[in-house]
């Protein structure tokens, strides 16, 4: 919200007043709207000095009572393209859609002061291109790394040479984000950290916020392991894994990650 406020602050002493009345215009976009802007989507809607619309997928879940837009691709991405940029061609088709989606807001008389959008599907990428005044605020989730993140962790399944590869082109489409964006925000600071430092700069740190009326300790709750016939409570040690356990079952995967985190503890 805070981003949005300065967006919209910026957006009004730039051009000195909105072109639509009192009220400011805000459009989030999200492939599966409303993901991460669930929330925020319902506060914008109460507020009077606010019109609020989305836009996603036509698979989106979408959100009762608010307005929101799908945009289609108008096909998939082709076989005979290289697996290096295929989630680049994804991209694009994306990024085209919803400019044509966009295109056709516009048309509509739907001009947004503010984009909030979390551009991981390359929504975003022709967005200045239809609203070139408008603000660009980037949701800046995830920037790949072949070592050290959610890739290659697992001694059990080491990535191959095209792996690393394909995985680093990928990152070619969050280049463009930062680059197109005017703002950017990250959930964490570890999840900013993982952007390239010449970046890291211009992304805004804004915690997402824990909703503790539904995520909180229960002391009641428990889980049921049925292969041990053993229920673990609160702050119970998990079972150790026997000799017979295969190495990729879960129970052996959390073993060794246990071991490893204690590894580690001991060496620091």
């Amino acid at each position: 919200m805070r981003a949005i406020e300065h967006a919209l602050s910026n957006a009004a002493r730039r051009d000195g007043g909105s072109s639509h009345g009192s009220r400011r215009r805000i459009l989030l976009i999200h492939q599966n709207f409303p993901g991460q802007f669930r929330h925020l989507a319902r506060h914008l809607a109460t507020r009077p000095d606010v019109e609020v619309i989305g836009l996603g997928r036509d698979t989106a879940p979408g959100l009762d009572g608010f307005p929101w837009f799908k945009y289609r691709l108008h096909r998939t991405v082709k076989a005979e393209t290289h697996p290096y940029l295929r989630q680049m061609e994804a991209a694009v088709l994306h990024g085209q859609a919803v400019a044509r989606a966009m295109a056709a807001l516009k048309r509509k008389g739907f001009v947004p002061d503010v984009i909030l959008a979390h551009p991981g599907w390359g929504e975003t990428l022709y967005a200045k291109e239809i609203f070139p005044a408008a603000r660009l605020i980037h949701f800046c989730e995830w920037y790949y790394s072949t070592t050290g993140a959610d890739f290659g962790f697992d001694p059990e399944f080491p990535p191959d040479l095209d792996d690393r590869l394909r995985i680093t082109t990928w990152n070619a489409l969050h280049l463009l984000n930062l680059q197109h964006c005017d703002a950017a925000i990250a959930p964490t600071r570890w999840q900013k950290s993982r952007f390239p430092a010449e970046y890291q700069p211009r992304i805004q740190v804004i915690h997402e916020g824990i909703d503790t009326e539904n995520l909180g300790p229960d002391p009641d709750a428990t889980l049921v392991l049925s292969r041990r016939h053993s229920d673990l409570r609160q702050a119970q040690s998990l079972p150790r894994a026997r000799s017979g356990d295969r190495p990729g079952s879960a129970q052996a995967g959390i073993q060794r990650l246990l071991s490893l985190k204690e590894t580690k503890a001991e060496r620091t």
